[in-house]
């Protein structure tokens, strides 16, 4: 096929497309099949879902590439996969393991050497900051879309809002840019000679295909706004609780996790104040451990320790010593921190009025190479399957060095690395192993991205924690 396209098709000009949409499908064996609203169809319909790379030039157009994106009713059914030719190792794809495809299929693309010119996708893919580093990175033009208030970030500039990149983008309100006008646009006033690859449309993200929470996230986000308060025993004294099966996922997986011992007076505090179930995920970690430490302590996913060393859940969310039953967690639970000073939140009732994007129950990440949120489209059961299937390795790509490990083994579990010249810079992103690191606290680390947030383009992001 690409030897076909090259020969017959091949255009120095041509355009790559990145998108995911759903074909229709008859009965119950098609691989991925479910019954979301399908916009191919119009209506609720048999359709599963595919990631998709077009190859759109002057002598024609076809596609190129695919990937199989797999809902859960069909992750967590082996045998229903294996009838349908799946492969074990295909698992649950989240939003962002479709943007780790879509990373698959230009790579293949450049490495065949089919010819073209630019890479474009919508705000469901352009709004993913590892995707368009490794195009930049990869001296590949493209045009993606993003939010309005989003920032443009690229070889000659550092950090700029991208009302600012493009004249006739509107603010806060109003309708967004036209693609067109964004793909002759500056992408950075003042910039030195020469064009950037990272010319990237103004639009609003599209709308989620189905819903990226899973059942207990949803309840906490729903709980935390409007609650009936249960008692402890309630609680914890549930069928099938999440931790006996949490130890065999940690036993089972290749990811160097490992748990730190907890607290349990502390957890059944926090379980009480959280008004989460012991069958939760979420719930089993903060009753039963201390914390994980996953690849090293690069990511801190937070629990209720005993010791000193990492904060517990309960202290970076700032909880109340005593049950408050007033109490409420604002725009979001902060759950995890990785040490490049990224924060794993989970979103509350009302995101929009918090100014954050996703759904409620949707964890996200403020990416601090980007200083944003981002939204992973998951809830907290499936973003923790998604870290324990290897996740990370893809996730922060591009944001690892040689010798990374032992940098971070020296640090403890109140500490990150602050980076010089910054991690949102444009000499960080050409050539991070350039860059100097030292240990700083995380609590300095996070006032750094608030402060620069408020210096670039005036948008607080909020609680980041309390370390």
């Amino acid at each position: 096929m690409r030897d076909y396209v090259v020969e017959h098709l091949g255009d120095p000009d041509a355009v790559l497309i990145v998108d995911d949409t759903g074909f229709l499908k008859e009965g119950v064996r098609s691989a991925g099949g479910q019954q979301p609203y399908s916009g191919t169809a119009g209506r609720t319909e048999n359709s599963p879902i595919g990631v998709f790379l077009a190859y759109a030039g002057g002598r024609g157009r076809t596609l190129i590439d695919r990937h199989l994106y797999l809902p859960t009713s069909w992750a967590d059914d082996r045998e229903r996969c294996r009838a349908a030719g799946v492969e074990d190792t295909v698992g649950f794809g989240t939003k962002v393991v479709k943007v780790v495809m879509a990373k698959a299929t230009v790579r293949r693309a450049i490495a065949d050497r089919i010819p073209f010119r630019w890479v474009t996708a919508d705000a469901a893919y352009g709004f993913s900051n590892g995707l368009r580093a490794e195009l930049e990175r990869a001296d590949v033009f493209h045009i993606m879309a993003t939010t309005r208030h989003d920032t443009v970030v690229t070889r000659w500039a550092s950090t700029t809002p991208s009302t600012t990149c493009f004249p006739g983008c509107p603010g806060r309100s109003g309708n967004a840019v036209p693609a067109a006008t964004a793909a002759t646009a500056p992408t950075a006033p003042a910039r030195p000679a020469g064009r950037s690859r990272s010319q990237r449309s103004s639009r609003s993200v599209d709308r989620r295909k189905g819903d990226p929470a899973d059942r207990a996230s949803r309840r906490w986000c729903n709980d935390a706004q409007m609650r009936e308060n249960h008692e402890l025993n309630e609680l914890i004294d549930v069928e099938d609780p999440a931790w006996p099966f949490l130890l065999q996922e940690l036993s089972g997986t290749d990811v160097p996790v490992e748990a730190l011992p907890g607290d349990p007076a502390a957890g059944r505090a926090a379980l009480l104040q959280l008004q989460v179930s012991a069958r939760s995920n979420l719930g089993g970690i903060v009753l039963n451990c201390g914390g994980l430490l996953v690849d090293g302590g690069w990511l801190r996913i937070f629990g209720s320790p005993g010791g000193g060393g990492l904060p517990g859940l309960a202290e970076v969310n700032a909880m109340p010593w005593a049950f408050d039953p007033a109490w409420r967690p604002g725009a979001g639970l902060v759950v995890a921190h990785d040490v490049l000073g990224g924060v794993f939140a989970l979103n509350g009732g009302d995101p929009r009025e918090a100014g954050r994007p996703g759904a409620p129950g949707e964890i996200l990440y403020f990416a601090p190479d980007a200083l944003r949120w981002e939204a992973l489209g998951a809830g907290h059961s499936a973003w923790l399957s998604w870290i324990l299937s290897g996740g990370l390795k893809e996730f922060y790509a591009g944001m690892r060095w040689d010798g990374w490990h032992g940098e971070v083994s020296v640090l403890d579990g109140r500490q990150g690395l602050s980076f010089f010249p910054p991690l949102w810079s444009a000499e960080a992103r050409q050539d991070l192993s350039a860059t100097s690191r030292r240990p700083v606290p995380m609590a300095e680390l996070l006032g750094l991205s608030r402060d620069s947030c408020l210096r670039f383009d005036g948008t607080d992001p909020g609680f980041l924690g309390v370390v």
